[in-house]
């Protein structure tokens, strides 16, 4: 799965801004381990190595989506 299917399935948000990486996402991505690992290999991937996070600052945000009666 590539960043822009994956992105696109779960609505998750990926910024980089120099060092600092803030990734926004479900909590279905957060704690589920399979589905974390996934995100974390692209994430790394989209920095250039899927081997480490050296010299990154990765910031990990949860939303939710709420629809108010209305």
């Amino acid at each position: 799965m590539s960043q822009a299917d994956l992105a696109r399935q779960a609505r998750i948000t990926i910024r980089v801004t120099g060092q600092r990486v803030a990734v926004t996402a479900p909590r279905d991505y957060l704690y589920d381990l399979k589905k974390f690992n996934r995100l974390n290999e692209v994430v790394l991937g989209k920095l250039g190595c899927t081997e480490c996070t050296s010299g990154f600052d990765l910031r990990w945000k949860q939303f939710e989506e709420v629809v108010l009666p209305g």
